[in-house]
């Protein structure tokens, strides 16, 4: 789970921060939280269940392209969603503010993608959201196939000039 570069995860709620890790324990799958959390009051070594890893950063697109990855979830910033979109990855996207909700409408549109709002997250709409992308193949799917289009439009600059001159 990544909030990018702007928004600052521990300045979240006690309430939203726990209720982040009581989610991500009941989904028994590892989760890599980009989070520095060297002064936060609420998490720590013992709050932070097995399962959940925590780092100040992570290279993003190397977690996103690791094959096994079944879920990203992020603010929904245009670069995480290029990078996850290039990828076939699934979004659940918990947009704060600015262009992040309407990024993450169009990966709804496309069917790779759920949103869950900051402003309206709830630890079970949180979980019902992630356990239903990751138990409907369709979100998977969906996600390759967008992956697909946009990775065949892509031009290279050396066909780019000779296509152009």
């Amino acid at each position: 789970m990544s909030f990018g570069s702007v928004v600052d995860p521990t300045k979240l709620s006690e309430e939203t921060k726990l209720g982040f890790l009581e989610v991500f324990k009941q989904l028994k799958l590892p989760i890599f939280w980009k989070i520095d959390i060297t002064n936060d009051p609420v998490l720590n070594a013992k709050t932070l269940p097995d399962n959940v890893f925590i780092q100040k950063w992570y290279p993003q697109t190397d977690i996103l392209a690791h094959p096994n990855l079944r879920l990203f979830i992020t603010h929904g910033g245009i670069s995480s969603l290029m990078e996850a979109s290039s990828l076939g990855v699934p979004v659940l996207g918990v947009p704060f503010f600015g262009d992040q909700y309407r990024n993450m409408v169009l990966l709804r549109h496309r069917g790779y993608a759920l949103i869950e709002p900051i402003q309206t997250l709830t630890k079970q709409s949180f979980l019902k959201n992630a356990q239903t992308m990751l138990n409907d193949p369709s979100f998977k799917q969906n996600a390759k196939k967008w992956a697909s289009i946009a990775n065949d439009e892509i031009v290279s600059p050396l066909d780019n000039i000779a296509e152009y001159g």
